[in-house]
């Protein structure tokens, strides 16, 4: 988020409040593989193992730390506005 990179589709009004979501998401006391279970068990889109191998390609395709950063941005985005109607 300090990069100020565009954030994907319409998530950018929000940025303010995605910065804090994301700190939220990395702070030292969340359990990592809870956090990739969350990101990857969104109830808008597909099963957690489509979802999984999805952002795992999106990272591994991404040619930048910028690119990755944006693909990780999207599926975070994603899976928040299907729990919270705010970012919608």
């Amino acid at each position: 988020m300090d990069a100020r990179l565009p954030l994907p589709g319409p998530a950018e009004p929000y940025r303010d409040d995605l910065d804090l979501e994301v700190g939220r998401l990395l702070s030292e006391k969340q359990d990592p593989a809870k956090v990739v279970r969350w990101l990857v068990t969104n109830p808008d889109a597909g099963d957690e193992e489509e979802l999984m191998y999805t952002l795992e390609l999106a990272l591994q395709e991404a040619t930048t730390w910028q690119a990755a950063a944006q693909a990780a941005m999207e599926t975070f985005y994603c899976r928040l506005a299907a729990e919270n109607d705010y970012y919608r």
